[in-house]
């Protein structure tokens, strides 16, 4: 399965992982975007970390 066909097939457990560590403005990078994905690829994803989880990476 291409990677966009597994984010569209488990977009709800996606967005529950996302809520759950603190990130939002989530985007796609990497053979995704270039057209040049496979079965075999990853979907990159990047992320904004929130205030919360800043915060307890500047207490570490």
């Amino acid at each position: 399965m291409k990677p966009p066909d597994a984010l569209a097939k488990h977009r709800e457990e996606i967005l529950n992982i996302i809520a759950a560590h603190h990130v939002r403005n989530v985007r796609g990078f990497g053979s995704v975007l270039q057209g040049t994905d496979t079965e075999q690829g990853d979907l990159d994803l990047l992320v904004d970390p929130c205030r919360v989880m800043a915060i307890w990476a500047e207490a570490r």
